[in-house]
């Protein structure tokens, strides 16, 4: 299961800060708290639902091609895409031992039939998915991954204007900074925090250069 790695596990030792009127940077990183906490939620619920399906049905859509000799053993060739499958049927009609014009139309009939079986396949796991629940799960968390991302962007848009704010934004920064997380949001963070603390000390007479 693919999930956002960004500011979830970064930041999870951090608790929530009181909600201060006087520094709106405060009242963002709050909601963004909250946001992180409800998509980590929605991201392990994904991940429950998916440990219960069998291995079956945790795969992409495939068409089963032929056979072919590894070693000693016979393995199934399957085609994961419609496109491999033209691929395929393209390579086979091209082959420099084409019998007569007959094996044109039995490569026609294969390629069809090979379209309709990757369809079918589709279909199936489709159908196991959405009686698992892991689809409406899957659609749930990818909305709650669309709003924590507005709620850090929207977060890393404010300046911290109290002490208070300069310092939960510094162990922001610190938890990013150990997690590895993106330079980018560092960066802005990191501007951020310097520029917050310079207006407290020196007022506007130093801002330090976004990067």
């Amino acid at each position: 299961m693919s999930m956002d790695p960004t500011h979830s596990a970064a930041i999870e030792h951090l608790r929530q800060p009181e909600e201060d009127q006087g520094d709106p940077f405060i009242i963002a990183y709050d909601e963004f708290l909250v946001a992180r906490d409800h998509e980590a939620a929605l991201a392990q619920e994904c991940e429950a639902i998916a440990a219960t399906m069998p291995d079956s049905v945790k795969r992409n859509p495939r068409a089963l091609l032929g056979a072919e000799r590894e070693g000693e053993q016979t393995v199934a060739v399957f085609a994961n895409s419609h496109e491999e499958i033209d691929q395929a049927m393209d390579r086979m009609q091209l082959a420099p031992d084409l019998g007569e014009t007959t094996d044109l139309t039995v490569i026609q009939s294969f390629r069809a039939a090979a379209h309709a079986a990757f369809d079918l396949d589709a279909i199936l796991l489709e159908s196991a998915r959405q009686r698992s629940g892991l689809d409406d799960a899957l659609a749930r968390h990818r909305d709650a991954l669309a709003e924590k991302r507005v709620a850090l962007d929207y977060m890393l848009s404010l300046t911290p204007v109290t002490p208070e704010g300069c310092a939960w934004l510094a162990r922001f920064v610190h938890a990013e900074t150990n997690a590895f997380g993106p330079p980018d949001i560092l960066a802005r963070a990191a501007h951020n925090l310097a520029r917050g603390l310079s207006s407290m000390v020196f007022g506007d007479r130093f801002w330090p250069k976004p990067h």
